[in-house]
């Protein structure tokens, strides 16, 4: 993952693949992705206990919510 200089503020959705990039894997929200330039994720992959992993993608929006209001309030 490369994430574009002047996007990783933002909250960011990253689905991860199989290697024929045919089937997502998992849904990982990030809160901010501003430490990274770039990355060669790997199963298991430590880089991901920073992200909100989703059980179901309809988790999106519940988690993006509780991320912009916290990240309103200052809490990270």
């Amino acid at each position: 993952m490369k994430p574009i200089p002047a996007e990783r503020k933002y909250i960011t959705l990253l689905c991860t693949m199989n290697r024929a990039s045919d089937r997502v894997l998992g849904y990982y929200v990030f809160a901010r992705m501003d430490w990274l330039t770039s990355h060669r994720l790997y199963k298991d992959d430590p880089c991901l206990c920073a992200a909100k992993k989703l059980d179901s993608l309809s988790d999106f929006y519940t988690v993006v919510k509780n991320l912009g209001a916290e990240k309103s309030s200052g809490s990270f």
